[in-house]
């Protein structure tokens, strides 16, 4: 339970965020990537049509490509599965009133810092939990904290708590309360 604890712990300190590259200048003026986040149990990117006629897309995440029809300024909610693996990128490949996109338009996840005042973790035997305690100097522009878990040394993450910051106050102690029995179930 050790090596869990500082697991949690250590995923707090990198935070993750979307940016995007294309989809907003001229050249690449067919689709937008925006991010969903996570409905149910899987994240979400959507590819939003521009155009006033449809156009086929090529989506590629995790080595996988994808191509989908898009109606007229219309959208597709691109599955990416329960643990987010690598970034997406996308690209019109056929439109019906124009040009293709000159390039990919490619969307990915960006570490974001986030100074932490203090950090623990602790297991309590009797409740059978962990209790993860930190305290951030600053939660301004970041609008959720998400604490994760990897059991094999970071290639996948596993989705523990999820807290709403309040922006207002600095030096703001959080509480997540996570079961020991869901962290041991992690494989």
């Amino acid at each position: 339970m050790k090596h869990l604890i500082i697991a949690v712990i250590a995923a707090l300190c990198t935070l993750t965020t979307a940016a995007q590259n294309g989809g907003q200048y001229p050249e690449n003026d067919n689709i937008r990537l925006e991010w969903v986040g996570k409905v149910g149990a899987n994240y979400f990117e959507r590819v939003v049509n521009k155009k006033a006629c449809a156009v086929t897309v090529k989506i590629e995440y995790n080595h996988t490509f994808t191509e989908v029809v898009i109606p007229a300024h219309g959208n597709y909610n691109h599955d990416l599965g329960p643990t987010l693996l690598s970034g997406v990128r996308a690209k019109t490949i056929q439109v019906n009133c124009g040009a293709p996109d000159n390039g990919w338009i490619e969307f990915s996840l960006t570490a974001m810092p986030m100074r932490f005042v203090s950090s623990n973790a602790t297991y309590d035997k009797v409740k059978d939990e962990v209790l993860v305690t930190f305290t951030v100097a600053d939660v301004t522009n970041i609008d959720r904290i998400i604490i994760e878990l990897s059991v094999d040394g970071g290639k996948n993450y596993k989705q523990l708590g999820l807290v709403w910051p309040e922006n207002i106050q600095g030096n703001k102690t959080y509480q997540v309360r996570i079961s020991a029995a869901t962290i041991r179930a992690i494989k």
